[in-house]
């Protein structure tokens, strides 16, 4: 899908991860008329809904306005997605992106983005220094050292429950428990309880063996038979949370928490540190090989580090953003959840895992399509395919 999207004016676009939704008319794009190094014209770019958020914020738009640049935006549906588009050269001249950190992988192994030339973004030293934590710093550079992703957003997931009724559960496996059959819903999004089953038993998506895959999905089998319902969406969760339908969410967001609120139901909370630990990933920016527009790409990003930016991202984006002077902004709901001091504490407690590659090291590898196969096996064996 792809629009060319106004200056001025809400974008209301899908995104990957387990947003989505609807965009607003097109407009017709305007040739860039740009010469090689001039920042201006048509910027091209994989997005996500955090577009929304950036161009509504009056200093960025003011950028926008200034340099005469249009953004004109394509959102498949996840990472994969992206990945295998760039990589078969459907996505020409597409100048930006926005990627997942859980996705190195895969990114790495198609070799699709570009090393960043950091010299042409000097807001660089707007980034909160050992933002996500070491995993997450690895994950911005290729096997050659190079930057290839900066990041503009940290995620957490954990368990949102209803604090009004049951005590705070300590442990994923407190899921597997009697008293808690019939009582949560599991959100039906494969990369994010995959991530929990391997929590669980303490393995590593990137390097998982095919008989450790299947351990996975047993696992997760059993948890599927213990819950009430799959949630087709956040969205879904948050109405079985509200109406009392279900007492807690495996994962659940800090969103939860003041989605859940709207909705007249003020109990419910977030415990993102469980035992076996959160899960998280960086929202990060990266621009493409081949870009059509390299320079005003690079001067986007730039301007994207900005206080004005963060801050923006910190109230709306129901993310922790990555540049400093903006963590001030983050609503009372989200550090309920997300304790940000220290803030070196947080990401060690949900450290960034990286899911499998796209084509498998050995033969008998596990891959990210078997990865993500694995959760339709669970449900399977659970009975709720």
């Amino acid at each position: 899908m792809t629009q060319s999207i106004p200056r001025r004016g809400v974008l209301r676009a899908g995104g990957a991860a387990l947003l989505a939704g609807g965009l607003a008319p097109a407009v017709a794009a305007c040739g860039t008329g740009i010469r090689k190094g001039q920042v201006g014209g048509q910027l091209d770019f994989m997005g996500s809904s955090v577009v929304n958020i950036i161009q509504d914020v009056p200093e960025f738009r003011t950028w926008l306005d200034r340099n005469d640049v249009y953004l004109r935006g394509n959102f498949p549906p996840d990472d994969g997605a992206k990945i295998a588009k760039l990589a078969a050269g459907g996505a020409h001249g597409t100048s930006l992106v926005m990627w997942i950190d859980q996705f190195r992988s895969g990114w790495l192994g198609a070799d699709v983005l570009e090393p960043l030339d950091l010299g042409q973004i000097p807001n660089l030293r707007n980034l909160i220094p050992g933002f996500g934590g070491p995993d997450a710093m690895r994950a911005r550079k290729d096997s050659d050292g190079n930057t290839v992703g900066i990041p503009f957003a940290w995620n957490v997931l954990g368990i949102a429950y209803d604090a009004d009724s049951v005590p705070e559960p300590a442990s994923y496996y407190d899921f597997l428990n009697p008293e808690w059959k019939g009582k949560f819903t599991m959100l039906d999004a494969a990369g994010a309880v995959m991530s929990i089953g391997c929590q669980m038993l303490r393995y590593d998506p990137a390097t998982l063996s095919p008989r450790q895959l299947d351990e996975v999905s047993d696992l997760l089998a059993r948890l599927v038979r213990q819950a009430r319902s799959l949630a087709k969406t956040d969205g879904d969760s948050f109405t079985l949370l509200a109406s009392g339908e279900v007492l807690a969410s495996l994962p659940g967001t800090p969103e939860s928490v003041v989605n859940t609120a709207a909705r007249g139901k003020g109990s419910i909370r977030c415990n993102t540190n469980p035992k076996e630990g959160g899960i998280s990933w960086s929202s990060m920016y990266g621009i493409p090989k081949g870009a059509g527009n390299p320079t005003t790409s690079h001067a986007f990003i730039n301007q994207a580090l900005t206080v004005p930016v963060g801050r923006a991202i910190a109230r709306r984006y129901g993310a922790m953003p990555s540049v400093e002077g903006a963590l001030s902004a983050l609503p009372q709901w989200y550090t309920d959840s997300v304790p940000i001091d220290p803030l070196e504490r947080t990401f060690a407690t949900a450290p960034t895992t990286y899911f499998p590659a796209i084509e498998a090291r050995t033969p008998a590898g596990v891959t990210y399509r078997t990865f993500m196969a694995a959760w339709q096996r669970a449900k399977q064996k659970a009975g709720r395919a």
